[in-house]
Parts: C-alpha cells; sequence; structure tokens
C-alpha cells in the first residue's frame, strides 16, 4: 500500500505514562476504523474498539503477521515454526506445551513463586534507597520462575536477561545491538539444548527435547528452538513489565495498602493492572480475505493494527475507562488476546502478579514512589510499553 503523508502516524506519542494516547479516544468516537501511517512507513487499518479489535483477533480470516524492519532480523522463515502462525500448525505446537501452563498447574507453582517472591522482597529491605522495584524485583521474579519451569540454569540468567532486553528494546538506531543479542540468545539456545539432550531432568526443555528425539513428526529440530526462545522470552518480559505498571499505579493511587488490610482485592487489582497494560500497541493482523470490520472494508493482504490498550479504555465496554479501580467488576479485558493465539502462559502470569503484589503490600506498608508518576521514564519495547524503572522508597 503507498504511503499517504495527510494520515496520523502511529504510534502516537504518550504525554502521560499512566494514561493511554488522547487519539485513541478521538479516533474512537469520530473513525473508529482508520487509516494510519506506520513507523515504518507503510500504510495500515488501526481499530481503536473494544468490538472490533476483539473480532480480529478472533476472526480467523484474519492471520497473525510479525511486521519487518526493526523485527527483520529475527527473519520471516523463523516465525512459521513458531506458536505464531495460522493452524493446523500452531494448534499442534500449543498442544505440546499447553500442559504445563494450565490453571491447575500454575496453582501448583504458586507455594513456589510466593516462595520467590518473599525473598526478593526480604532482599529489597535490605537494599539502600530509593530502588528500582522493576530491577530488584519486577524482572527477577518471572525471570527466576520461567528458568526454573525451562531448567535455565541460574548462573546464566543474568547474561539472558541482558540479550533479550537489548534486542526487545530495538529501534532503527540500536539495530546493530538487538542483531547481535539475537545471534548470541540463538546460540546459547543451541548450546542449552545440546547440553539438556546429553544428560537427564524434569524440566519443560527436557520434556520437549524428548519428544522431538523420540516423535519427528511431532516438533522438528527448528520448531524445537523457537518454542524453547518464545517461551523464555514470552514467559517474563510482559509479566515484569506489569510488575512495574501495576506498582506505578498502586502507588500513585495509594492503593498498595488496601491489598495488605484486605487480601481478597489482591486477584481484582491484578487483573485492573492487566487492564492498564500499555503494550502490543503494534500488534497486528493479517486478512486473509476481503473482510468488512467496523463497518469498512478490508481488503485481502492489508494489515489492521490492534492496540489492546485501545480496547481496554474504550467506554462502550468499560465504566470510566480512564480510572484505576482495583474494585472493578466484571473486567473483561483483552490484555492476554483472545481467540487461538489466547496467551498460553495468562495462568501463570496471573499467579506471578498476585504473588508480587500480596508480597510487595505485605512487607512495604509505607512504599511510596520516589518520583512523582509523571516524570517516570517510558520505554517502548517489541512486545510492549512500560516504564523503564520504578523509583521507589519507603
Amino acid at each position: 500500500m503507498a504511503n499517504h503523508p495527510d494520515q496520523p502516524a502511529f504510534p502516537f506519542r504518550r504525554p502521560n505514562p499512566l494514561r493511554p494516547p488522547g487519539e485513541f479516544e478521538r479516533l474512537r468516537a469520530h473513525t473508529p476504523m482508520t487509516r494510519v501511517t506506520t513507523r515504518l512507513g507503510d500504510t495500515s487499518w488501526l481499530a481503536t474498539r473494544y468490538e472490533d479489535i476483539r473480532s480480529v483477533l478472533s476472526d480467523q480470516r484474519f492471520g497473525p503477521h510479525l511486521h519487518g524492519g526493526a523485527m527483520g532480523w529475527v527473519g520471516e522463515a523463523r516465525t512459521g515454526d513458531s506458536l505464531f502462525q495460522d493452524p493446523p500448525g500452531h494448534t499442534r505446537l500449543r498442544r505440546l506445551v499447553s500442559s504445563a501452563f494450565t490453571a491447575r498447574r500454575a496453582e501448583e507453582m504458586r507455594p513456589r513463586v510466593r516462595e520467590i517472591a518473599d525473598s526478593l522482597a526480604r532482599a529489597m529491605r535490605d537494599a539502600p534507597r530509593p530502588l528500582d522495584l522493576a530491577a530488584w524485583f519486577g524482572y527477577p521474579l518471572p525471570i527466576t520462575v520461567i528458568s526454573e519451569l525451562l531448567g535455565i540454569p541460574q548462573e546464566d540468567r543474568k547474561q539472558f536477561r541482558a540479550w533479550s532486553d537489548t534486542f526487545l528494546a530495538v529501534s532503527d538506531e540500536t539495530l546493530a545491538a538487538a542483531a547481535q543479542a539475537w545471534s548470541d540468545l540463538n546460540a546459547y539456545v543451541v548450546r542449552l539444548i545440546a547440553d539438556k539432550r546429553s544428560g537427564t531432568g524434569d524440566d519443560l526443555l527436557h520434556a520437549l527435547i524428548a519428544v522431538r528425539d523420540e516423535q519427528e513428526d511431532r516438533l522438528s529440530e527448528s520448531e524445537l528452538f523457537m518454542m524453547a526462545i518464545s517461551l523464555l522470552v514470552g514467559g517474563y518480559a510482559t509479566t515484569a513489565n506489569a510488575i512495574g505498571i501495576g506498582a506505578l499505579h498502586l502507588l500513585h493511587n495509594g492503593q498498595l495498602g488496601a491489598l495488605r488490610a484486605d487480601p481478597s482485592r489482591v486477584a481484582p487489582a491484578v487483573e485492573e493492572v492487566l487492564r492498564q497494560q500499555a503494550g502490543g500497541g503494534e500488534m497486528r493482523r493479517v486478512a486473509r480475505e476481503d473482510v468488512e470490520v467496523g463497518g469498512v472494508a478490508v481488503k485481502a493482504g492489508e494489515t489492521v493494527l490492534i492496540p489492546l490498550e485501545a480496547a481496554n479504555r474504550d467506554p462502550g465496554q468499560f465504566a470510566d475507562p480512564l480510572a484505576f479501580d482495583i474494585g472493578r467488576a466484571p473486567n473483561p479485558h483483552l490484555a492476554f488476546g483472545h481467540g487461538i493465539h489466547f496467551c498460553l502462559g495468562a495462568a501463570l502470569a496471573r499467579v506471578e502478579l498476585q504473588e508480587a503484589f500480596a508480597a510487595l503490600a505485605d512487607a512495604f506498608p509505607g512504599m511510596r514512589l520516589a518520583v512523582p508518576a509523571e516524570e517516570v521514564g517510558w520505554s517502548v519495547r517489541l512486545l510492549d510499553e512500560g516504564p523503564k524503572g520504578v523509583p521507589v522508597t519507603w
């Protein structure tokens, strides 16, 4: 599609870390399906209403689409070996790992998640203040959980995070560093699979290797590799970001103490934190055939941007959508997506977030932001957007 300079440029600028860009509200009221120019200079449809975004997510006439540009070094061919593809490949691969991420399995992991969260909180108490909650708590918690699930050695986790942070933060200016980090992570995962193949263990990666080696028709070597990468990175990055965003909102609104006073409020508070997620602004789907969405004709081959943040602030679905309400009910947010690509790790993420905020509320009744929320630095990454850090004191 041709580039049209008179179209709005997307993504939109965010003047306040606690608020979505105002363009979502204005477009939703007047042109809920509109053409925009993306950061890559191409044209795409942008959906801003909850019902349209949910429809695109669930309509199998739309397929997954990873755009080029900053993402080009990942390699379009490799995505065909990942969970991010159409059925039947998606169905086969998801079935191989789904049992490790059921709600029941997540509940079985809850005591260990609580133990990790409490340990990190204790370490924070002994550290000089102010400190960055994201660095001390938000990232280490999900990294530890997913590493233990997959069997990643503890001594490798710091380097793994450095690589993934580098390529997730990729922009045109940091393309070379991102490509190198991706290459280094690739090489590490290849070595990790080889090491595990020569030994025994009861972690998820060992189980996937056994499937590959014993039943080749169910999992190819390239699919095994991409599954390991996807679970490693996807298993920590967005959850870590949610902890940062949640802490930012809870502290800004003075509501962390409410969770300590009434632990039953933790679960609904987590759902509101998830609704506040700013991630996936450039999530997109490509039309496999001509489809009508929101009263406009989307032609086969055209892409539709489906920012979950816009859906989760739609006043047609949520009363007072800009308010942070830890008692909001019902709360049918789309933070984990919808349809066949609904987030595989949703149940585990919920457990991690619930235990994270319960631990923080219990350990730090006097915690507060060390700077005004509006001054918190913001980062736009491949998978999401969120605070660069959350400076706190108590």
